[in-house]
């Protein structure tokens, strides 16, 4: 796995780019998956929404209240359209849609894990998600807000906590992970 240090001279038009960086950062797209470190995040704020979303995926009864349908894939499940009641055999997932703010429903978030500690942990990934396609646009020679104004401007959409609980694994971990979808958008020439 490719690792990314983010750090302001490796994405600064102020600052000559590093062919290493640039390197790395095509080897992390072309493998598709990479770890970014020196983000910025509070280590304190990805330790306190892991546990609070750990908590949530610990009792059953919490959980059925906001089981997602065959029709509506927010909320809880083990695979799209699980219904109330049925056994999950492999993974607990809990998916929210936080951008645009028009398909935002507080109503499908649990107010266990707390609102606020999920709130502000998406603020912090799309904050972040912004800083990165900024540094990808940088990187492939195009305008700083490119792939941001590409992918929606302000209103990109962003699927938020996509919680994974593995209770079957031989070591129980929670996985968070946020997944944007690549859709077709304008060349730059």
């Amino acid at each position: 796995m490719v690792i990314l240090k983010l750090r302001k001279p490796s994405w600064s038009r102020s600052k000559k780019r590093k062919p290493s960086w640039t390197k790395s950062l095509l080897h992390a797209v072309n493998g598709l998956f990479f770890q970014l470190v020196n983000h910025g995040m509070s280590s304190h704020l990805v330790d306190e929404a892991r546990e609070v979303w750990r908590e949530f995926f610990q009792p059953m009864e919490i959980k059925q209240k906001y089981t997602n349908t065959s029709k509506i894939y927010e909320g809880y499940g083990s695979r799209l359209g699980i219904e109330k009641g049925a056994i999950l055999d492999w993974s607990d997932y809990y998916f929210l849609n936080y951008l645009p703010s028009t398909l935002k429903d507080h109503n499908k978030w649990p107010s266990q894990p707390p609102l606020d500690v999920t709130e502000e942990y998406s603020n912090e990934i799309v904050r972040l998600g912004k800083v990165l396609l900024k540094v990808f646009s940088i990187n492939l020679g195009l305008q700083d807000d490119y792939l941001q104004d590409a992918f929606g401007g302000n209103d990109i959409g962003a699927c938020i906590f996509e919680s994974e609980f593995l209770p079957k694994m031989s070591t129980t971990r929670l996985n968070t992970r946020t997944i944007i979808s690549f859709n077709d958008f304008p060349s730059p020439g």
